[in-house]
């Protein structure tokens, strides 16, 4: 995985790019965890990102509930949509 920071038409960004072994790992429900502070030199933002991968937003959303991480009501993107 790459990690980086900069500045394209002045406006600040972070992004991360995954290589195919980390992308399996996030199907395995091996989540990824960066710390902006240390990862992005960005002191005091008190940030972290959490990366997963899933076969459907459904199924990420069911893990993070197990986790402890969403509320079992939480909507998902996608229901809201087909709400409309």
């Amino acid at each position: 995985m790459i990690r980086f920071r900069g500045e394209r038409d002045g406006r600040k960004f972070v992004a991360i790019g995954l290589s195919r072994g980390n992308m399996d790992k996030l199907l395995d429900g091996q989540p990824i965890v960066i710390n902006f502070e240390t990862e992005f030199g960005m002191p005091d933002t008190h940030l972290d990102l959490f990366v997963m991968g899933g076969e459907t937003e459904q199924s990420m959303a069911d893990e993070l509930v197990a986790l402890g991480m969403l509320r079992p009501e939480t909507i998902t993107h996608r229901e809201r949509r087909a709400r409309q």
